[in-house]
């Protein structure tokens, strides 16, 4: 009987993907992440949407659309307090700071902050107190420094039409 030869293994050199941020991307990207937390909210797979959300609020902090992001986050942080998902209760709360912050309503930032920190102390959950401490102070060192562009969510009609009598 002939034995056949040692497998090896192959060689490949794998590089990193390469992800265009032209509109177009972005516009593919959106409506993938969309359409998956649907899918996620229609089978009740609740903690996966809630990530669903917070990757769309993501998406929403890097091209400076503060009012879908900020939407997202609230979803997402409502669903992630129902499912008791404290880590990801935090990090929404901390994102959700940033995002009031790029509105220039630092008091509501500060109480997001301090909630987050509240709850990550209870938890004993040390970096994510750190964390919570570091964005505080970037709140106090750049509090007279607003975003002068921000971008708000596009309307239905980009041009009012007249009504017709």
């Amino acid at each position: 009987m002939k034995r056949l030869p040692v497998a090896g293994l192959a060689k490949v050199k794998i590089t990193n993907a390469r992800i265009e941020r032209t509109p177009y991307s972005l516009l593919l990207m959106e409506a993938s992440v969309i359409k998956t937390a649907q899918h996620n909210m229609r089978f009740r797979v609740y903690n996966t949407a809630s990530y669903n959300f917070s990757d769309l609020a993501q998406m929403y902090l890097k091209q400076n659309r503060l009012s879908e992001a900020k939407w997202y986050l609230l979803q997402s942080l409502l669903i992630s307090r129902q499912q008791n998902d404290n880590r990801h209760t935090i990090t929404n709360l901390i994102n959700l700071a940033a995002v009031k912050t790029g509105y220039g309503d630092y008091a509501q930032a500060k109480q997001d902050l301090v909630e987050a920190r509240t709850l990550a102390s209870s938890l004993g959950l040390t970096m994510d107190v750190a964390a919570v401490d570091k964005q505080m102070h970037y709140l106090q060192d750049n509090k007279n420094t607003l975003k002068t562009e921000i971008r708000y969510a596009e309307t239905a009609d980009a041009d009012p039409k007249t009504a017709i009598k």
